[in-house]
């Protein structure tokens, strides 16, 4: 069932997200599908600069394939004119996209890396803690950590305190509360990693290889 949803979200349409006018246009989704929205990086307020990550959920209701997402805004507070990285996932289907945008003067450009199986920590029951790092990120930075699991939910680092760089998945706290704690880190899950103060990130679809051990794995297809 995971090699499925794996094959199926890389032969599906891509997905397109635009921020702009204070709204956010996904586009290419399963028609009538429920799509999530991660954004994380900093803000242009109307002194400073504001450090912000923001989470919410849309639903293609006219099963055009096109979302309509409108973040928060307010006065000095608008999270579409930004420094930051957007990711929406198709909870169908499991295909993303993402926006990363430089409106904020005096950030440097973004990075992206790439996660690799030394930075999971798996033992039989899977992927539980994931350590990040990028070029210039000094130890116990804050990032900023969502993971979407198509047709499940989305869980993101809690509010109230920063992530450092080890980031457990249990730690991570559900965005609604009918979801289940997350225990670990699953074949499928897309993983967004944002640190706004080097400006890097990951964004990537977890694999078995990254986050499930060796000998495992053969169980994933004997299941199927």
């Amino acid at each position: 069932m995971i090699s499925a949803l794996l094959l199926a979200a890389s032969l599906a349409a891509t997905v397109t997200v635009e921020v702009a006018d204070h709204q956010v246009w996904v586009r290419g989704v399963t028609p009538g599908a429920r799509v999530a929205l991660y954004g994380a990086g900093w803000g242009l307020g109307t002194v400073t600069p504001f450090r912000f990550d923001d989470y919410r959920y849309g639903q293609d209701e006219d099963n055009d394939g096109a979302v309509r997402i409108i973040p928060p805004t307010g006065h000095g507070y608008d999270t579409t004119v930004s420094h930051a990285v957007w990711v929406a996932v198709d909870m169908t289907s499991g295909t993303w996209g993402e926006a990363v945008l430089t409106l904020v003067p005096g950030k440097p450009p973004w990075t992206k890396f790439s996660l690799r199986r030394t930075d999971f920590a798996v033992g039989p029951q899977g992927a539980t803690a994931v350590s990040l790092a990028c070029a210039g990120s000094p130890a116990g930075s804050i990032w900023n950590v969502a993971v979407i699991r198509p047709g499940v939910g989305l869980w993101h680092s809690p509010d109230s305190m920063p992530s450092g760089s080890v980031v457990s998945a249990g730690g991570l706290v559900p965005f609604l509360p009918d979801v289940p704690p997350l225990p670990a880190f699953a074949p499928g899950d897309v993983l967004v990693a944002v640190n706004a103060d080097v400006s890097c990130y990951a964004a990537t679809t977890l694999t078995p290889e990254l986050v499930v051990l060796p000998r495992m794995r053969s169980r994933l297809t004997s299941h199927e």
